[in-house]
């Protein structure tokens, strides 16, 4: 059977979803699929709606310098009805974005990455790109060091991305990173990476449920290039593509 190019188009998406983003993605994409369906994609009111939904979810997650930022990237935002209709259309919003915020956990990253997939396939990978740059990398949210290395040697944003890894904190004192995982096997939660010699780190696996913390497997002498691969062995998450 020939396919027409809208279902060739509409296959990519699908697959873009299941294997470009995780299930956070996928439900934010499926919310605002849902809630904005009377809209035309692309249309300039679509472009609004986006715009307020992005802006309410990084202020409800106290990222208020990046959320004054939406503005400029929505440029062909534009309310296309009637105006005493227009209060209602924005609270909607408002409300939407106040509840992907919540979805995301109150993390930017995450609601920046969510809302920029659902941009790049409704209106495009160039608005798109521009909104998952709106927060800052995750690099700088952690110390000079060397940690924004073991996180680029992990795969950077993508990593973050496909793993779910939240609450990155660091030791400037003891040259270590660690985060929390939603999602691995053998009930891992947590892993910590320390720098322990020149360009080698040990690797520290734990589960962590309330106050009862468990030594997992600690994998050391590890090279830099080698992170990616002892961190999926163990945990059975892919960092990339």
């Amino acid at each position: 059977m020939k396919l027409t190019k809208s279902q060739l188009k509409e296959i990519i998406r699908e697959e873009l979803l299941r294997e470009v983003n995780g299930p956070l993605n996928k439900k934010v994409m499926d919310l605002l699929k849902k809630e904005l369906s009377d809209l035309d994609e692309g249309s300039p009111t679509h472009w609004y709606a986006v715009s307020i939904i992005l802006e309410a979810a990084l202020t409800d997650a106290n990222f208020h310098d990046d959320a004054k930022k939406v503005a400029s990237i929505f440029k062909k935002a534009d309310y296309e009805f009637d105006s005493k209709s227009e209060k209602a259309f924005v609270q909607k919003c408002t409300k939407l974005g106040r509840t992907i915020s919540k979805m995301c956990e109150w993390d930017g990253y995450a609601i920046v990455d969510s809302i920029g997939f659902y941009t790049s396939m409704t209106i495009g990978r160039p608005i798109g790109d521009k909104v998952e740059k709106l927060v800052e990398s995750v690099s700088n949210q952690i110390n000079e060091w060397s940690a924004t290395e073991v996180i680029k040697q992990l795969g950077g944003n993508k990593f973050m991305a496909m793993t779910g890894a939240k609450n990155v904190f660091t030791s400037e004192s003891e040259k270590s990173i660690s985060f929390k995982l939603p999602r691995a096997k053998n009930g891992i939660t947590h892993v910590m990476i320390t720098l322990s010699g020149s360009d080698l780190y040990n690797v520290d696996f734990f589960k962590i449920k309330g106050n009862n913390v468990k030594q997992l497997p600690t994998v050391k002498g590890v090279y830099s290039n080698e992170l990616r691969d002892v961190f999926t062995q163990y945990t059975g998450l892919k960092t990339s593509l």
